[in-house]
């Protein structure tokens, strides 16, 4: 039996949101033909425990990747998922996983039945790459003890926005291939949390973490210099 664990981020500030967050466990326990998951949510709310989930919670300042890092404490598995709460998994996505890992990528996607249509085929194929919003969902992506192992952590310099980009250099710095799995069907809801905050505190959030990230990047960068990985 194959064993995934599930780190989920999640703010249930309503009932509204709470039922998504249910709603994503739950698409995780039907879909668990093939592989015995263990799903453990970093929760914002204290007041809040999970079903079917062991609840983390944290008494720290938002930050996307410090809340995955959190969770990934958490983790006993050599397959580890990291996720948004607004995500509905479909059937059979697991296998198709587990063959990429096979082939030698240490980073994988699940290909959204909402965003990717429009950028690439439905296949049984895995295309290679880091970019964010194409091969690289930041809102769902796979990796392995071994990768997790090689990159250290999840890099936390920045809060929210710019955190898949962040670990798309820390893959590249570490020479790790990721990929998306065409064949490995997730939906995405889309961000309904950040939709209910506005003014300085969702930006906050979204475009001023864009300085965060180039310096963070830049150190990446001097590294990887630094070590000769090209």
């Amino acid at each position: 039996m194959v064993n995934f664990d599930f780190i989920i981020v999640s703010n249930s500030m309503t009932d509204e949101f709470l039922q998504i967050t249910k709603n994503c466990i739950d698409s995780i326990y039907d879909t668990a033909n093939l592989y015995m998951p263990t799903v453990i949510v970093v929760e914002q709310n204290k007041n809040v425990t999970h079903d079917k989930a062991i609840t983390v919670h944290y008494d720290f300042e938002f930050n996307y990747n410090k809340c995955l890092n959190l969770g990934l404490k958490y983790s006993a598995s050599k397959y580890k998922a990291l996720c948004n709460n607004d995500l509905i998994f479909q059937e059979n996505w697991c296998q198709d996983i587990l063959v990429g890992f096979k082939m030698g990528f240490g980073s994988l996607s699940s290909y959204c039945l909402n965003s990717h249509k429009k950028k690439f085929p439905i296949g049984n194929h895995i295309i290679s790459g880091l970019r964010v919003g194409y091969e690289l969902a930041g809102w769902c992506f796979f990796i392995t003890d071994e990768t997790l192992k090689s990159i250290g952590k999840l890099d936390e310099g920045v809060v929210f926005w710019y955190s898949d980009n962040i670990y798309a250099e820390q893959l590249s710095l570490k020479g790790i291939k990721h990929g998306l799995v065409c064949s490995s069907f997730v939906t995405h809801i889309e961000s309904q949390t950040l939709a209910r905050i506005h003014g300085v505190k969702k930006r906050e959030l979204t475009t001023a973490q864009q300085k965060n990230f180039y310096e963070r990047r830049n150190m990446i960068l001097m590294e990887k210099r630094k070590n000769k990985i090209y």
